[in-house]
């Protein structure tokens, strides 16, 4: 892809190493294992009808079909029974009445029984209907700002999701990932920049990769194009890496290297010096600045987000129905008897 690493040239501080009788002084390299992933889009998007979205049209329908439905059934009740409202509960204030009943509000006033029951049943309907319509808008709003529970964010949620992961081959991390995800699919690689192409390309859903490699191909326009990728949790296994010398004070003391070689790269630490080569070598292959920069998109996921339909609200309007249809029988019936 046009970027190479260079000749950087480091041993792992691990244990198997350290057995052997090899010694590693202080390390300059850091080679942290960490996870790669795409960005998620974050959606921008201005909705002016988004209270309505908790339920389907279908569902709007039946409120207002339900809403004019009560306040007939209302008003042919008491009528039925002789009882006739005062001049200011006309047809109009009754369907008001109606209405307000889905805010919380009830102004009904019946002097019959049978008015009572439909008064009853219909506040009965609005605390389902209005408890389910807060719950299922209380759910979408929070589940837009809040972070993605599925997303990949360790090991553990890559052997869950048996994601497909891509490595540099035969790096200490192929070693890990091989040992670590024997039944994820592993796509592996020749270089770092390579992992990074086909992790953009979609051929692997995460990458496993060191620290360092990330961080310097992190603001590369070449390799990680419009800052589409971004590290995933915290480091899965942190590990720094550097020179290596072999442990021997008795015959070749070669020992004495590795305190030589320590004591220089401690000093070269403390003032400083390895950081500000790193940020150099960094700056030199980068040519965008990826820090705080987000994927926006005009795209709206709402359908991915649940909806009360007529399935799950139907049982409510039946119920209100069957309390309608029998007080206005029991009405008609007190009536013609």
């Amino acid at each position: 892809m046009g970027i190479k690493p260079g000749p950087i040239f480091y041993f792992g501080e691990r244990t198997e190493r350290m057995s052997k009788g090899v010694l590693f002084p202080e390390g300059y390299y850091d080679g942290s294992i960490i996870l790669v992933g795409l960005k998620r889009k974050k959606y921008f998007v201005f909705n002016p009808w988004k209270i309505f979205h908790p339920f389907p049209l279908s569902v709007w329908l039946a409120i207002g079909a339900s809403i004019i439905f009560t306040g007939v059934i209302y008003i042919i009740i008491e009528n039925i029974n002789c009882l006739t409202r005062p001049s200011s509960e006309r047809c109009g204030a009754i369907f008001y009445y109606s209405a307000m009943v889905f805010n919380g509000q009830s102004d009904f006033s019946p002097r019959s029984n049978l008015g009572r029951l439909i008064t009853w049943s219909w506040t009965f309907w609005a605390m389902i209907v209005g408890s389910a319509y807060t719950a299922s808008l209380a759910t979408s709003l929070v589940a837009e700002q809040a972070p993605y529970s599925n997303q990949v964010n360790a090991i553990s949620d890559v052997e869950a999701a048996c994601s497909r992961v891509c490595v540099r081959k035969g790096g200490y991390e192929d070693e890990l990932v091989t040992n670590k995800l024997p039944d994820n699919p592993i796509i592996r690689k020749t270089d770092d920049d390579s992992v990074f192409k086909s992790l953009i390309d979609t051929e692997c859903d995460i990458a496993v990769v060191e620290m360092m490699m990330w961080k310097r191909y992190e603001n590369s326009k070449e390799v990680n194009k419009d800052c589409r990728l971004e590290q995933r949790g915290s480091p899965y296994k942190f590990l720094m890496a550097g020179a290596a010398t072999s442990a021997d004070s008795d015959l070749y003391c070669t020992s004495l290297i590795y305190h030589v070689l320590n004591f220089h790269f401690s000093e070269m630490r403390d003032e400083g010096f390895i950081t500000d080569a790193w940020e150099d070598n960094f700056r030199s292959v980068g040519n965008q600045n990826c820090i705080g920069h987000e994927i926006s998109s005009i795209e709206n996921d709402e359908n991915t987000l649940e909806q009360f339909g007529l399935r799950e609200m139907g049982g409510i309007f039946i119920i209100h129905f069957l309390f309608t249809v029998v007080a206005l029988v029991l009405a008609i019936y007190r009536r013609s008897f």
